[in-house]
């Protein structure tokens, strides 16, 4: 399976006729955010006939050389279960309005195929921090409301 930047519908399909079969709590999950430095370089794919390593938000591919890779992932809270479902290449840090969208939208993708997220964790980079702020995340009140269930972030 191709698994390209972007929201990746095959990897939830996959994973919606996985956990359809499991028990209400073990479809309880922690949703997992990270961005990390990737090493720079090009490479020619002939399978695809595409030059890997440009920033790809699955949209579009920006002619600047990807530094950066933001990868959402799906693990179980009650079971051992994980899959990443979604990645994003860019040529700098994601900001944290961006974040805010992507992550909302990470969360709703995996609701729709019968996920239900407890808690979002990630570190505490600038980025994240920002995300907090503009979800309105503070130490008294370490949740949001998402169409009726208290997601916490850690």
């Amino acid at each position: 399976m191709n698994f390209e930047p972007g929201f990746n519908g095959t990897v939830l399909r996959m994973l919606q006729a996985k956990v359809s079969v499991l028990p209400e709590n073990d479809k309880l999950a922690v949703l997992c955010i990270d961005a990390m430095a990737i090493k720079t370089a090009l490479k020619y794919d002939k399978k695809r006939d595409i030059v890997d390593g440009f920033a790809d938000d699955g949209n579009v591919r920006l002619p600047r050389i990807a530094t950066k890779a933001l990868v959402f992932m799906v693990k179980g809270l009650c079971r051992k279960w994980k899959q990443p479902f979604c990645y994003f290449l860019s040529a700098s840090a994601v900001s944290g309005a961006n974040l805010r969208e992507l992550t909302l939208q990470c969360i709703k993708d995996v609701r729709d195929i019968g996920i239900t997220v407890k808690v979002v964790v990630c570190d505490q980079g600038a980025t994240n921090r920002t995300l907090f702020s503009l979800l309105g995340i503070t130490v008294e009140h370490p949740f949001i409301e998402f169409d009726g269930i208290n997601i916490f972030y850690v």
